[in-house]
């Protein structure tokens, strides 16, 4: 089957059905988890059992948010299992497209500036 480069770049869920943004996903894990999900990640491959407990509960509830997963209060919920495991699909998947890997372009230095203001300061002369 032949995908559009649009839909390459839409994230598919481990069941093969849901579909999610994988920048709208980003943006609410790093919300989610106060920009500390790089640490919560390395924090699960800790030999500390309490250190991964610690790790999932903080990371679990922010997962849940970002792929729009149900809690067990709700009806047809997804286990922190099946949860983890989305998550760990997703961060395949940013790994294979190399998303989000990159040193985002810089613009060229602004050349139409008087000389004063390409200068270094402590090469300014009184």
């Amino acid at each position: 089957m032949n995908y559009s480069e649009q839909e390459r770049n839409i994230y598919t869920y481990p069941d093969g059905i849901r579909r999610g943004d994988p920048l709208a996903i980003r943006r609410r894990l790093l919300i989610h988890t106060a920009g500390k999900i790089n640490d919560l990640l390395d924090s699960m491959e800790s030999p500390d059992p309490l250190a991964v407990a610690v790790a999932e509960e903080q990371l679990l509830p922010a997962v849940r948010v970002a792929f729009g997963l149900r809690g067990l209060e709700e009806e047809a919920p997804d286990t922190d299992a099946a949860s983890l495991e989305t998550l760990s699909h997703f961060l395949d998947w940013l790994d294979g497209k190399k998303v989000f890997t990159a040193v985002r372009p810089t613009s060229p230095p602004c050349t139409d500036l008087p000389p004063a203001w390409t200068t270094k300061p402590s090469s300014v002369s009184p």
